[in-house]
């Protein structure tokens, strides 16, 4: 097989295992299953350790599990950040 071939295969795999994820996301949605908008646990597959609830959407099944709380926080703080106007 050549390299522009295998290339192909690779990026169809690819997208073939992204659809798969869209479609088990929008499987748990249609079923009001609530989901993690960041590791992607949900109501009835929770993190392996454990996890509950901290933050969740009201208008969407979504919201961010204990596990990922602290991480999710970091990110909007330092995607809200300022940039310090110069003397």
């Amino acid at each position: 097989m050549s390299n522009r071939a295998k290339k192909a295969l690779e990026r169809a795999e690819s997208e073939i295992g992204i659809l798969h994820q869209r479609l088990e996301l929008i499987q748990l949605i249609t079923l009001g299953e609530r989901i993690c908008v960041v590791c992607g646990c949900s109501d009835n597959n929770a993190c392996p350790e454990g996890c509950e609830w901290s933050l969740v959407h009201a208008a969407t099944p979504t919201g961010v599990c204990s596990n990922c709380i602290i991480d999710y926080l970091a990110a909007v703080i330092d995607a809200e950040k300022v940039p310090e106007k110069k003397a």
